[in-house]
């Protein structure tokens, strides 16, 4: 009946299947991603999730529960979910003339340049980060630097608090590159003023 259609793979797919011709039950449908056999977007969502959910549960915790105001666990959540307005993303979604960063007219504006890389962040991290960690710091990709430093806890080589430290700070680093895309105000403060000013509203 499907030969003409259904490519032959398919097909074998199809007549692999047993048929119970001993009961006399009817065909009924089951939700094999349930265990009652019924459908429920719990268990439709859980089937798109990454391979290791709870994993993943466990860092989403960590975010929500950090000792922070809750717009800043929101704004690390977009973070860690790659959905901040970033000029990168604008332009792949051609609302931005330009994928470049407004601060430093370098690279793409990616996450990871905002939050990191760009210079006046770089000049930051590099004041807060031992020596001896800076290298994984500046390496890392956007998932494994977000995870690492967000996952630090208490850590005895980035000091108490380094979790909110960071989410903080990457905060106001956000909130210091849209005051200079959309109020036109750029930042006069030289490094080390900046991460003072970073450190004491973090702190507060």
């Amino acid at each position: 009946m499907f030969e003409d259609i259904l490519p032959q793979g398919i097909q074998q797919k199809i007549t692999g299947v047993a048929v119970d011709k001993l009961s006399s039950k009817e065909d009924t449908l089951f939700w094999t991603l349930s265990s009652t056999g019924r459908f429920t977007t719990k268990s439709a969502y859980q089937s798109l999730l990454p391979q290791e959910p709870d994993r993943d549960e466990k860092f989403w915790k960590i975010i929500w529960s950090l000792p922070m105001p809750e717009r800043i666990r929101c704004f690390m959540w977009m973070v860690c979910l790659g959905r901040i307005a970033t000029k990168a993303l604008l332009f792949s979604r051609k609302s931005a003339n330009s994928p470049h960063c407004v601060r430093c007219n370098g690279r793409a504006e990616t996450v990871l340049h905002i939050l990191r890389d760009c210079p006046s962040a770089a000049n930051f991290w590099t004041r807060q980060v031992p020596i001896t960690r800076q290298q994984r710091f500046f390496s890392a990709d956007t998932s494994a630097w977000l995870r690492m430093n967000l996952a630090a806890g208490d850590d005895e080589h980035l000091g108490d608090g380094w979790a909110a430290l960071f989410s903080i700070a990457a905060w106001l680093l956000w909130k210091n590159r849209n005051d200079m895309c959309f109020k036109g105000i750029s930042s006069t403060l030289t490094p080390p003023s900046l991460a003072h000013s970073i450190l004491a509203k973090a702190k507060h």
